[in-house]
């Protein structure tokens, strides 16, 4: 049991760690406020996943969560003067699948090309649908059109995840070094 609490990231932080994802956290924030790419009122195109990406394999499934909501609610507040509890969900959903996904496995094994399709369609699966469905209850659209409008930019977005992602072992043994 206590394995499997380890794995969820539910252990004591340090201080060094806390800071770690302080700082991961304001990174998200500045990456979701210059690299947002507004395409329409409800799809926009950003990078601010790949922050959490690296906290989710670096501290687990519960800290890319967390990490994701609060960089969420801060870039929101800062970009509309509102958080949406909804979209706040699927970003702890996003930010989850990333731990689960990737925690403590960031090198080039056997399993690294299945777990980055099964994350990439995860996350295709949480922009297309669940974002849809949340951005048609708080907007009052038709589902079925805002899926065929947003259908190109995620795939567009899922491109640009498998990239960024296939390479992030690079990355991600850099920054695991700070991470102890």
């Amino acid at each position: 049991m206590q394995r499997f609490l380890d794995f969820l990231g539910f252990r004591k932080l340090t201080t060094r760690q806390i800071c770690t994802l302080a700082i991961f956290i304001a990174l998200a924030v500045v990456f979701d406020m210059l690299s947002t790419m507004p395409i329409s009122q409800t799809l926009q195109i950003s990078f601010s996943y790949v922050p959490i990406f690296v906290i989710a394999s670096l501290y687990g499934p519960l800290s890319g969560g967390i990490t994701y909501v609060i960089s969420d609610a801060i870039s929101a507040f800062l970009l509309y003067g509102s958080v949406s509890p909804l979209l706040s969900a699927t970003a702890f959903l996003s930010g989850v699948v990333f731990g689960l996904c990737f925690y403590k496995r960031y090198n080039f094994s056997k399993g690294f090309i299945a777990r980055l399709v099964i994350c990439v369609l995860l996350q295709f699966f949480i922009s297309l649908v669940i974002n849809t469905y949340f951005l048609t209850v708080m907007y009052n659209f038709i589902f079925n059109v805002e899926i065929v409008k947003r259908l190109p930019f995620s795939l567009l977005k899922l491109g640009v995840q498998s990239v960024v992602i296939y390479f992030s072992p690079y990355y991600l043994k850099l920054f695991s070094k700070f991470a102890k």
